[in-house]
């Protein structure tokens, strides 16, 4: 959803049209900052522009690192199982902090904390 709302896509809405509290993993983030130059090009944007997009959605989030969240990597790593073990760490900084996930990758379908897409969140958020 970082991505999206990076090249003001309908997840961006979410950030500055709502109260919903956005939190995330630093992991997440460092794949995010990695993801950068390949998102660039694809919009044809200006990397410096994306970067301050994300830098201003780091104003209004939260960022956890692992240690915050580590005991419950185990759990979160036996609840994916095969899927995806980028998942992991956001999976068990939800769990640590019973939240949902906010996500449109089906790797977080079927696992004990609730998750939302994009589109569910905007349509409960009223947008």
């Amino acid at each position: 959803m970082l991505l999206s709302a990076i090249v003001e896509k309908g997840a961006q809405r979410i950030f500055t049209r709502t109260k919903v509290e956005v939190v995330t993993t630093r992991f997440t983030m460092e794949e995010v900052k990695r993801y950068l130059p390949k998102l660039a090009r694809k919009y044809s944007l200006d990397e410096a522009l994306i970067r301050l997009n994300l830098d201003a959605l780091l104003l209004v989030m939260r960022v956890y690192d692992r240690e915050e969240y580590d005991d419950k990597i185990e759990e979160a790593e036996s609840h994916l199982g095969e899927r995806d073990l980028e998942d992991v760490d956001l999976a068990a900084l939800a769990l640590k902090e019973e939240i949902p996930v906010w996500s449109n990758d089906r790797d977080f379908e079927d696992l004990p904390m609730e998750s939302y897409t994009t589109a569910r969140l905007l349509a409960l958020c009223g947008l």
